[in-house]
């Protein structure tokens, strides 16, 4: 899967990714299969917050915003919330 990490700015406390490719994600189906693998979601109108470690929030354009200062831990997650995601598309 191939996607961008960003850090917004040295005071911001979090990582910002988005796949390379366009997406559009249907986030109420993916609830059970997020907290069938330990994720803590709550459902909130048009996007999900997802915790386990860190805090993921997870948007329909599969967006996703990483609430933490450590590079490795935010990668680890978004490969993991990716995965659940975006499992047939492989990028």
């Amino acid at each position: 899967m191939t996607f961008y990490l960003l850090k917004p700015c040295k005071g911001y406390a979090g990582y910002l990714s988005t796949t390379k490719e366009r997406t559009k994600v249907d986030l109420k189906s993916f609830i059970g299969d997020l907290e069938s693998q330990g994720y803590e979601v709550l459902d909130v109108k048009h996007l999900l917050i997802a915790k386990k470690g860190v805090e993921v929030t997870i948007y329909p354009s599969g967006k996703l915003l990483v609430k933490t200062d450590d590079e490795e831990e935010a990668r680890k997650a978004v490969e993991s919330i990716y995965e659940i995601i975006l499992p047939e598309n492989g990028q």
